[in-house]
């Protein structure tokens, strides 16, 4: 009778195992039903598919970089609003570290600008190559020449075109090329005491200024400082061309966010140059 009752138990057990595999089985079927079940009818019957609007326009973009949210993303965005962006071949722009062919992509936009309405070009991928390499070289006055030049001979090869432009002033972290940990580290200090001693008359901040200069290395600070000044130099320039109407509208955005940086310095500088020169901020509009 005590091995019968033992048997009865087991067999009980076991049932309600299986029982419970069951049940298991079941609510997993059903699980995975309901969640394939969208994607065999993804919309209710009689909802019409919305179709991308026809090609209305066609804009010429060169792009800070060939990153997709510069390229490939604004390209996106317009295709929904019924605007073609031609994007200059990815085999001219820059990738990754290695720069853009400037000089290719300088007559890539020539020859293709007359078949598009305007324009949208990125100053630092036509001097530079790109974002990256804008941040390690500097321009020399030739740079300058060749840039002033390159607009104006594109406006007066197509005076109906409006030619937008954009320029990145270089934020406050020094270049990769200046390799000495002991001047960059001094070099983030003196842009910070730089901007805050240009905004006060603290004597300490001075005093503080010319202790952290003296112990930068000249070539390290000449390099670092030369970099803001040829941009300074290079937006002017392009204002002016601005205001000429050779450029419809010029840019300039900010890259950094530091309260203070010889970049804000740099940048309240050009506001005064601006509101010097009456340049209007519908020719020349600053953003952060």
């Amino acid at each position: 009778k005590e091995s019968r009752r033992t048997t009865s138990y087991l067999y009980a057990i076991i049932g309600a195992v299986i029982l419970l595999r069951s049940i298991l089985l079941l609510f997993s079927i059903v699980s995975i039903f309901f969640f394939i079940l969208p994607f065999l009818n993804p919309s209710p019957a009689g909802t019409p598919v919305t179709e991308m609007p026809v090609m209305k326009e066609r804009l010429l973009l060169l792009p800070l970089d060939s990153r997709p949210p510069c390229q490939k993303l604004v390209a996106d965005n317009a295709r929904t609003a019924g605007i073609e962006i031609l994007l200059p071949p990815l085999e001219d722009l820059d990738y990754y570290t290695a720069p853009g062919n400037t000089q290719k992509l300088a007559e890539w936009t020539f020859k293709n600008l007359p078949q598009c309405s305007g324009a949208i070009i990125s100053v630092d991928q036509l001097l530079y190559g790109g974002l990256i390499s804008s941040r390690e070289l500097t321009g020399t006055d030739n740079d300058l020449k060749r840039i002033v030049n390159f607009f104006t001979d594109l406006h007066n090869a197509n005076p109906a075109k409006p030619i937008y432009v954009f320029s990145i002033q270089p934020r406050m972290t020094p270049p990769s090329s200046l390799e000495g940990y002991h001047d960059n580290k001094n070099l983030m200090t003196y842009s910070r005491l730089l901007d805050k001693a240009s905004q006060g008359t603290n004597p300490l901040l001075m005093e503080q200024l010319v202790n952290i200069t003296d112990d930068i290395s000249p070539d390290a600070l000449k390099a670092y400082d030369e970099k803001f000044a040829f941009t300074n130099k290079l937006n002017e320039a392009l204002s002016l061309l601005a205001k000429q109407g050779i450029i419809t509208q010029l840019t300039i955005g900010q890259d950094d966010g530091e309260p203070f940086s010889i970049s804000n310095l740099k940048l309240r500088e050009l506001e005064c140059f601006l509101a010097q020169n009456n340049i209007s901020s519908d020719k020349v509009f600053l953003t952060h």
